[in-house]
């Protein structure tokens, strides 16, 4: 993907020995220890790249408070922060949005002003923290935070990798396309690091800007009455959703707050929840951390873990629930409480429709179709509400 303005490429440092020998490189799989490697670019570091480091570092960790105040003046710092990515430097001219772990902002290179890009600016974290190998009981998470840090590291590296893999393949319509990323490093830290020693690092995601409406903000009483447009964004959505598997991936996040309409379509966003799947047996990969058992995601699309093990079919299940508010509208409790009566009582492949949801919403992952299945049936009610169209022209004329 071309991008004016973007730095050439430059070479990636290798893994450093203190790193490999931390003993939990192998909870990283080669992919993503090719995108950790990214490491810092090989400009020379001048004092001027080290007091705008120093201040988005500074930034960052007042955006993340918890007090409205303090939030306040990391964005002003913000705003005012030139942020360097390999060997471009770029001003930030808007803030797009806030996650748990992650803050997304508009901005354009100095050199050639006008042309916007997204970057998501990820929480400081040590990069070492990487290799600590998280336990199995949930609450270590809290009792241990750099147990939390390690496995935000790892969603970091993989949102990257996940990004990188679905826009090779030549989708950019799905999702954001890729442009850039980088661990840039805290300017107070020395080069090198001994073992033991701190490696602060922000995770620096360059990709492109979306301009937009969020999903979840466009529906209002639901689509039913529009069988067109619903059924052109549900295909969108599970075209999307199959890429990611596709690109050995499970989304983990999929709700319509996750997805934007431009005008090339429906763009899914946020891959920051993402787990990697064995490329040969699409099942969980050995070296996913024991965390990413625990629930994750937003609760009012999910099972609970036991019910639902990770893998590709807890994103159909997502997507059920995902359908339904489509049906529905933005109110998710009145999503939950259609019943068979109301699907009978629309439009006939309004029904088809819902019996389609209400197959991807079982509770065993067994007795739902597969995202592949989920694509044909959505392209099968594309179909008849082409050819039913058609007739009915024809009968008007």
């Amino acid at each position: 993907m071309s991008y004016e303005g973007k730095a050439p490429e430059v070479k990636r440092q290798p893994l450093r020995v203190e790193d490999q020998q931390t003993g939990g490189e192998e909870l990283l799989s080669p992919e993503e220890q090719v995108v950790l490697a990214l490491g810092t670019e090989t400009t020379p570091v001048n004092e001027k790249l080290r007091t705008d480091r120093r201040q988005l570092f500074e930034a960052m960790k007042l955006v993340f408070s918890d007090d409205d105040t303090t939030v306040e003046q990391g964005l002003e710092l913000l705003m005012r922060t030139e942020i360097t990515i390999k060997n471009t430097t770029y001003r930030v001219t808007d803030v797009i949005g806030r996650g748990a772990f992650g803050f997304v902002v508009e901005v354009e290179p100095i050199k050639t002003p006008g042309v916007k890009a997204a970057l998501k600016l990820s929480q400081p974290f040590d990069r070492k923290a990487q290799y600590l190998q998280p336990g199995s009981d949930p609450e270590d998470l809290v009792d241990y935070p750099e147990r939390a840090r390690a496995e935000h590291t790892r969603g970091y590296i993989r949102e990257v990798a996940a990004l990188k893999k679905i826009d090779a393949l030549h989708h950019p319509s799905a999702y954001p396309s890729y442009y850039d990323a980088q661990f840039i490093p805290n300017p107070d830290q020395p080069d090198r690091h001994k073992p033991g020693e701190p490696d602060e690092r922000i995770g620096a995601l360059l990709m492109e800007r979306i301009d937009g409406d969020n999903l979840h903000d466009l529906l209002t009483d639901g689509l039913r009455d529009a069988p067109d447009v619903l059924l052109d964004l549900a295909e969108q959505f599970a075209k999307a959703i199959a890429l990611t598997h596709q690109a050995g991936f499970v989304h983990r996040d999929i709700k319509p707050a996750n997805a934007m309409v431009d005008s090339s379509g429906l763009r899914m966003l946020d891959l920051g929840l993402v787990a990697m799947l064995e490329p040969k047996s699409g099942k969980t990969a050995t070296y996913q951390t024991a965390v990413e058992s625990v629930d994750v995601g937003t609760t009012d699309y999910m099972l609970e873990t036991e019910a639902d093990p990770l893998s590709p079919q807890r994103d159909v299940y997502q997507l059920g629930r995902t359908f339904q508010q489509l049906f529905v509208g933005k109110d998710y409790n009145q999503a939950l409480a259609i019943n068979a009566a109301v699907v009978r009582a629309g439009d006939p492949l309004m029904q088809e429709f819902g019996q389609l949801f209400y197959k991807m919403i079982k509770t065993d992952p067994q007795d739902r179709p597969t995202i592949q299945q989920v694509v044909v049936e959505l392209d099968r009610l594309q179909s008849e509400l082409k050819q039913r169209t058609i007739r009915t022209q024809i009968a008007a004329s």
